[in-house]
């Protein structure tokens, strides 16, 4: 097991800030954790109706797994769960119009149109 040092968790937290008006996820208020994180790298804790996001990196990492990862990736990858995880929410949602649907979907293809 290899342990994240705080200048490791100070690149990922400057990553993901980076990201955040590139994705367009600028509608939250985020909080950074660096904590132990059984099985896990980095992960996001979404609050959609409140506008909050815990971002949460890894203590530890295991050795075998994603060799080579940096936490810039690993920011990546987290920054863009939060990007999609407003479709998941009102999919999951009981009374919702088809038309939210669309609209976010529309909203994220304009998002990655100017990033890829």
């Amino acid at each position: 097991m290899k342990q994240t040092t705080k200048a490791m968790f100070n690149r990922f937290k400057k990553e993901f800030n980076r990201l955040i008006p590139i994705l367009g996820i600028n509608g939250y208020k985020f909080y950074f954790e660096h904590r132990d994180l059984p099985g896990s790298f980095a992960e996001v804790h979404i609050n959609q109706a409140g506008h909050a996001v815990t971002v949460v990196y890894g203590l530890n990492i295991e050795e075998g797994d994603y060799p080579g990862v940096t936490p810039e990736e690993n920011a990546k990858h987290e920054a863009i769960h939060v990007l999609i995880s407003r479709l998941g929410y009102l999919g999951e949602g009981r009374y919702i119009g088809s038309s939210e649907i669309d609209d976010e979907q529309e909203r994220l293809v304009r998002i990655l149109e100017k990033i890829i």
